[in-house]
């Protein structure tokens, strides 16, 4: 995600996902020239003077809790909030053990900001603990210095934050003002978000959906962190969000 920011244009949107391996957090493939391969990204380019791709991202949860700084991170593991232990703050933040932790953390990830004034929160979801350490591991880097903040939300609003992803597509000033015959959007939805929601998992589908113009098609897969372009350019890796790309050609 990283080389992506560096290389990438700032007027270049991205949208999509990670590839899974079934909860193991390991190792993936994708498949590059008809063949799988491992550490890879691959991409479908869009462009043209007629062509519109804006995306939306919304994950649904909000922050409670005091800021906290993260003071020793590396990678995608956090070994310290405010100078102790991560894996201790939150077990005694929401009264877990080491068995119960990760179940606590699906309900409760972590928003991270690089300045408290920062208006792009990232949503990192915790996958996996070192005892021996005290550390979190996450979907996704952490930097160390940044702000932290645990969220919190329900089934409804996570439902509701699908449709806020579908709307944040029409919300740039170069969309078409004009409706095209009609429009593709790759839904991009966290397995997490499907663990979270359960039975209730195809509303989040529906929600989006029914936000868009009647004439949209609608793709998509589960995965294992998300890509979004916000409005204005800045490029995001999140976890635990409904990610929209929508496609218009007039």
């Amino acid at each position: 995600m990283k080389a992506c920011k560096d290389l990438l244009p700032h007027t270049v949107m991205l949208g999509g996902g990670l590839a899974g391996d079934d909860g193991a957090f390991v190792k993936t493939w994708v498949i590059h020239k008809g063949k799988m391969k491992s550490g890879r990204m691959t991409a479908v380019g869009f462009y043209g003077e007629r062509v519109f791709f804006r995306t939306g991202a919304f994950g649904g949860y909000d922050v409670f809790g005091d800021e906290k700084i993260v003071t020793r991170a590396e990678g995608s593991m956090l070994y310290e909030l405010n100078g102790e232990p991560a894996l201790r703050v939150y077990q005694r933040e929401f009264n877990a053990t080491a068995d119960t932790i990760l179940s606590q953390a699906l309900l409760h990830p972590l928003g991270i900001k690089m300045t408290t004034d920062d208006p792009h929160t990232m949503v990192r979801l915790m996958v996996a603990i070192d005892e021996a350490q005290g550390a979190c591991i996450y979907g996704g880097d952490i930097p160390s210095g940044a702000r932290a903040y645990f969220m919190t939300s329900n089934a409804d609003k996570v439902i509701k934050g699908a449709a806020e992803a579908a709307e944040m597509t029409t919300q740039t000033n170069d969309f078409p003002k004009m409706e095209a015959p009609s429009s593709l959007t790759i839904a991009t939805s966290c397995i997490s978000r499907k663990w979270y929601l359960a039975d209730r998992v195809a509303e989040e589908l529906r929600a989006s959906l029914l936000a868009l113009p009647t004439t949209t098609k609608q793709v998509g897969f589960y995965s294992y962190g998300e890509i979004c372009s916000a409005v204005d350019g800045h490029k995001e890796f999140q976890n635990q969000t409904m990610t929209i790309a929508r496609i218009e050609e007039l």
